[in-house]
């Protein structure tokens, strides 16, 4: 990250997006969100919670992150 960083530094502040590198930070560290959803349906499969249920309880966790982005 931080090769990029420096390669494209000059340009994400001519855009005004530095930003784009914390971003990218946080996916490097906590993975994509599609990531955190297998883990979170291989985890509830551990668990022994129907496939049905797990998908409901996945899909009310990105509805939840969705609204706090």
């Amino acid at each position: 990250m931080d090769r990029a960083r420096e390669t494209f530094a000059e340009a994400a502040d001519a855009l005004g997006d530095n930003a784009v590198f914390d971003h990218a930070d946080v996916i490097l560290q906590r993975g994509t969100s599609a990531d955190r959803q297998l883990r979170q349906e291989a985890a509830q499969a551990r668990a022994g919670i129907p496939l049905a249920l797990s998908l409901e309880r996945i899909v009310d966790q990105l509805l939840i992150e969705t609204a706090t982005v």
